[in-house]
């Protein structure tokens, strides 16, 4: 008994791995969508309105070409020469290349390196990064923490703060309470619901965590030559925090999405304001800035939104580029008849599932499953065997990932089986 409920646990590990490699070698190989369209927008500071780029594909009977038309929202065209012109900040180094960058833009006296040094580009989102349980906390004071590799990692427990040592995987009983005492005595709650750092190392060791604690009240956790430094902090509204991104631009300290859809930027001085976007919740997108603008772009299905924000965050146009769908393949159909499901997995949301149309794939599945009814009755296996039921189950439900599983894990008979598969027919 114990050795088939083992083979039933490796034949879920074998549909596991199927799904996550068979779907990625097929679409790489079929790739299931059409041939796509390329578009860029980007917004004009001399003409105070967006300017679109787009790829037109033109095919004929012996071979595809495309070529690259710039237009604004009202129709006019632009060549690409001046197009160079009218998005100066986007062309800084050709044009500064070329000698052809200007000394001021819109009255504003500029060189190539203020420019340059005010360009930055982020992805944020709305979907909560995932916690793995052990941390790295930077010291502020960067000459204690050279070493590339952590003297320790921490994990905040219902019972306070533990900093583990790596090199001899123990507990620094000192540390720890020392730093479980500072957050207490900040009225934080153990344990803690949620934490988001920096990717980038100076701003990790500046800021330090933003923490969210059993009550759902936000904290600022840091360490400044190994002393702890706890600062419990307003939050933009009542509504929970579902994630936070820090920023790349020093007016920005992090974009703080709640459970609402709202969106908030935290300025260095920890005072908010409130973006006049749409609902970002399950959303992702793209934040880009420059001397004068910040530029959020927020893709959906067939279409993407930007919108241009001041330095001051008030809202200063918003444009919609809408895509023609495209119509799947065979190669894409025929994958979704073949793979009940797919297995990936995403920085932000790790593995997931993604299931085909049961319309589709079902009908595969119950064939898959008859030929292993068949296999099986043809064999001497009893049919009201419970193990016997659990291989048809699983190739009813996983399809052809089921079928590689029992067939990877092939079933032994019972000794009932056995002999009467010996027995002579009369």
């Amino acid at each position: 008994m114990l050795t088939k409920i083992i083979r039933i646990i490796a034949v879920l590990f074998a549909v596991i791995a199927a799904a996550t490699v068979l779907p990625q070698l097929y679409y790489t190989t079929f790739p299931p969508e059409g041939r796509s369209s390329h578009k860029n927008i980007c917004y004009s500071e001399i003409l105070g309105d967006f300017i679109i780029s787009e790829y037109i594909y033109s095919t004929d009977k012996k071979q595809a070409t495309g070529q690259t038309v710039c237009y604004d929202r009202h129709g006019k065209s632009y060549s690409r020469d001046s197009v160079a012109r009218l998005l100066l900040l986007d062309n800084v180094s050709q044009l500064a290349y070329e000698g052809r960058f200007p000394d001021t833009i819109c009255g504003i006296a500029v060189t190539p390196e203020l420019v340059s040094s005010e360009a930055f580009s982020q992805y944020h989102s709305a979907q909560p990064g995932l916690y793995y349980g052990l941390c790295e906390l930077r010291d502020q004071k960067s000459y204690t923490t050279r070493t590339l590799e952590p003297r320790d990692l921490f994990r905040i427990t219902p019972e306070g703060i533990q900093f583990i040592v790596c090199a001899t995987n123990q507990i620094d009983e000192e540390k720890s309470r020392l730093f479980t005492n500072c957050l207490t005595a900040a009225d934080f709650r153990f344990p803690a619901l949620r934490m988001w750092t920096s990717p980038d190392k100076n701003i990790s060791e500046a800021i330090g965590y933003y923490v969210i604690d059993s009550k759902n009240e936000l904290y600022c956790l840091s360490m400044n030559q190994s002393v702890p430094a706890v600062q419990k902090l307003e939050k933009p509204d009542s509504r929970n925090i579902r994630n936070i991104t820090f920023g790349k631009s020093p007016d920005i300290r992090a974009i703080l999405n709640t459970e609402n859809g709202n969106m908030y930027i935290q300025h260095p001085d920890q005072s908010y304001t409130r973006l006049e976007l749409p609902d970002s919740l399950r959303k992702s997108g793209r934040l880009t800035g420059n001397l004068f603008y910040r530029i959020f772009t927020l893709p959906a299905q067939n279409q993407q939104t930007t919108f241009v924000f001041d330095r001051n965050f008030r809202l200063v146009d918003s444009c919609t580029l809408y895509f023609q769908p495209q119509p799947q393949n065979t190669a894409g159909i025929f994958g979704e008849f073949l793979f009940p499901f797919h297995i990936g997995q995403t920085a932000w949301e790790g593995f997931y599932a993604d299931w085909s149309p049961v319309k589709r794939f079902l009908w595969l599945n119950l064939v898959l499953a008859g030929i292993t009814l068949f296999y099986k009755r043809r064999n001497g296996y009893r049919l009201s065997n419970p193990f016997v039921i659990t291989d048809i189950l699983f190739v009813t439900i996983f399809g052809i990932y089921g079928l590689m599983g029992i067939s990877a894990f092939p079933l032994k008979k019972s000794r009932e089986e056995i002999l009467n598969s010996q027995s002579p027919e009369l």
